[in-house]
């Protein structure tokens, strides 16, 4: 509300308007000053409540483990086409022993144009005694024999014919630079003509390549 004071004045006879500012109660101001503390404090209020709630931490991603590197096994013989000379231990195992080889057709000897190879008995053999048979391989040149390569002989039993071990192994033959000979060892349960068979594995190579074979053995022998 606006209230004006006139006041004669004897310039002209004009009255004039003076215009008077009110003032503020203290109950006005006090009014005034709680609501801006309560203004205030809704603003802050409901700026915490914008606030984003902390997002759950993304997982991280998984550290994969390194690949374990495996070596692979030497090929030290391939097959007759060549391959690399040298052969691990063991490597014949691992990559697998292709394929089977018929018993039916196994014999004591062998001779072809790499090499050599024989089974022999010694003679004297007693039912129920330990006697031994001798498998002989002799490479021929330019090929010679693989000392890397795991020979070994898979006995095959046969009626009245035991072996101390299943597989005769690299251990128990004697390796020379051209010849590979290996005792096989056996019993027979009694007298008569028995048999003293099995599959022999090997190795011959040249500078340049290696060859894998294996080999149906078979010798009779007499028990007494």
């Amino acid at each position: 509300m606006r209230t004006s004071s006139s006041h004669g004045s004897e310039l002209g006879g004009v009255v004039s308007t003076v215009p008077m500012t009110p003032l503020c109660s203290p109950i006005s101001t006090y009014t005034g000053t709680v609501g801006a503390l309560l203004l205030g404090a809704a603003v802050i209020a409901f700026g915490c409540s914008k606030e984003a709630t902390p997002s759950a931490e993304q997982p991280k991603a998984a550290t994969q483990a390194p690949a374990t590197e495996v070596t692979p096994a030497a090929v030290g013989a391939g097959d007759k086409a060549g391959a690399a000379p040298a052969k691990a231990e063991g490597a014949d195992e691992a990559a697998g022993e292709g394929e089977p080889v018929d018993l039916k057709a196994a014999k004591a000897s062998y001779s072809e144009p790499n090499f050599t190879l024989n089974i022999a008995g010694s003679g004297g053999y007693k039912a129920g005694q330990e006697g031994k048979v001798e498998i002989v391989l002799e490479a021929k040149a330019p090929f010679h024999a693989n000392d890397k390569y795991p020979y070994k002989f898979k006995t095959q039993e046969s009626a009245g014919v035991t072996f101390p071990v299943a597989i005769v192994k690299k251990d128990q033959a004697k390796i020379e630079t051209m010849k590979v000979t290996m005792p096989v060892a056996f019993t027979a349960a009694e007298a008569g003509k028995k048999r003293v068979s099995g599959v022999f594995h090997f190795s011959v190579c040249t500078d340049d390549k290696c060859l894998i074979e294996k080999r149906a053995l078979a010798v009779d022998v007499d028990v007494k």
